[in-house]
């Protein structure tokens, strides 16, 4: 325990060091303990019970906000696949612990754009329900196989829903991954495609 609030201790400083030039502090999402309904980290549903869960989730919060950390948009994560409203909440820390419901989800094809757009489709209602935004916090398509990946299905999965962003994970050096890409660069076979939804009149980015 002493251990993990030297960690916290060091997020906490970090966060807190992110300010403008006029000593305000830069507003951040937080989005921690990701994923938790799969069970590829620690905190993941087969590995801890939702009471620990969300004990850990509101011990975080609870920490940072007792550093006086108030540049933090607070957002809750599930991982996309067999998620439905119990699924969904079965985690849930309560309102005054989440500002933003999110949803991971990686992948391509009609099956998946089926399973994500209900999936989004559940997070909305819940987003309505709570007064909370609604995000994809993760998302993509490893190695971007499909050249069509951001109009075909990010723009066809989130279409009518009030999804206030979408992050697409990061490009590592091929030294390290090769192929994991998932935001296209100048030549890249989807550079076309993701000018196309620069350009669709249903997004928005930071010059807009």
């Amino acid at each position: 325990y002493d251990l993990f609030q030297t960690w916290l201790d060091k997020v906490a400083v970090f966060l807190d060091s992110l300010r403008m030039e006029d000593g305000t502090r830069i507003p951040v999402i937080f989005r921690p303990w990701h994923e938790h309904t799969g069970s590829w980290f620690w905190w993941g549903r087969k590995l801890c019970s939702s009471q620990e869960y969300i004990a850990l989730w509101k011990m975080t919060v609870d920490y940072m906000r007792n550093r006086e950390l108030d540049n933090l948009i607070l957002a809750y994560s599930p991982n996309y696949g067999g998620l439905d409203r119990e699924v969904y909440m079965e985690r849930y820390p309560g309102d005054d612990y989440v500002d933003l419901l999110g949803l991971d989800a990686y992948g391509d094809g009609q099956e998946f754009l089926d399973v994500l757009r209900n999936e989004l489709s559940v997070v909305a209602q819940l987003g309505k329900e709570h007064h909370k935004p609604i995000a994809l916090t993760e998302c993509g398509m490893g190695g971007l196989g499909n050249p069509l990946w951001f109009t075909q299905t990010l723009l066809k999965a989130s279409e009518g829903l009030p999804v206030t962003y979408a992050l697409v994970w990061r490009n590592a050096p091929d030294y390290l991954m090769p192929m994991h890409i998932f935001a296209p660069y100048p030549g890249h076979a989807s550079e076309q495609d993701f000018i196309a939804f620069y350009q669709d009149s249903r997004t928005l980015f930071l010059n807009d």
